[in-house]
């Protein structure tokens, strides 16, 4: 199904769709999201002054709505630390090897807190686990965030160390990798 508007997308973005029955009451309603969204490019974290030179890609698929909205990530990672090829301590950072979309739009300074919309913090959960060779992949990982990709477009995806340190940076923006 497609309706011509006339509207470059980023005009449309965040904005609602209607759904009516055969009489025109109105039966559902969604946003328009972009379906897929990716940092292409990672930066160090701005006071980061450290020998890991994080590169690659990751993804975040949309799926669902309001509170059941999530991001599927998937990624390839490298020049990451190799202290994450092993199940964190009890007792770790809980962003040690996390990889977590933040609330910040800029790698130019402080990128804030976790960016999710739920009772909970539900990235401390994610995290890479690094080859010896200092590459990560993973694929189909869902986040529950209760945020569409509306809602993260331009925020910042922040990569970790094993002590939670933030060693990389980039920015979602609407494509794949």
């Amino acid at each position: 199904l497609s309706a011509v508007t006339g509207l470059e997308t980023n005009i449309v973005n965040g904005h609602t769709v209607i759904v009516h029955d055969f009489e025109g009451s109105r039966i559902a309603c969604g946003t328009i999201a972009p379906w897929m969204v990716a940092v292409n490019a990672f930066v160090p974290y701005y006071i980061y002054d450290g020998n890991f030179q994080v590169s690659g890609w990751v993804s975040a698929e949309g799926k669902g709505a309001l509170a059941n909205a999530s991001q599927v990530l998937a990624w390839a990672l490298s020049g990451i630390d190799t202290a994450c090829g092993t199940s964190s301590a009890p007792d770790t950072n809980p962003n040690a090897c996390g990889i977590h979309i933040h609330s910040g739009m800029s790698c130019l300074g402080d990128a804030g807190g976790h960016s999710f919309n739920t009772p909970s913090d539900p990235w401390t959960a994610v995290k890479y686990k690094s080859l010896p060779d200092r590459t990560s992949t993973e694929a189909g990982l869902v986040v529950t965030t209760g945020l569409t990709n509306y809602d993260v477009l331009g925020h910042t995806m922040i990569v970790h160390d094993s002590e939670g340190t933030r060693i990389a940076c980039g920015i979602l923006n609407i494509g794949s990798p």
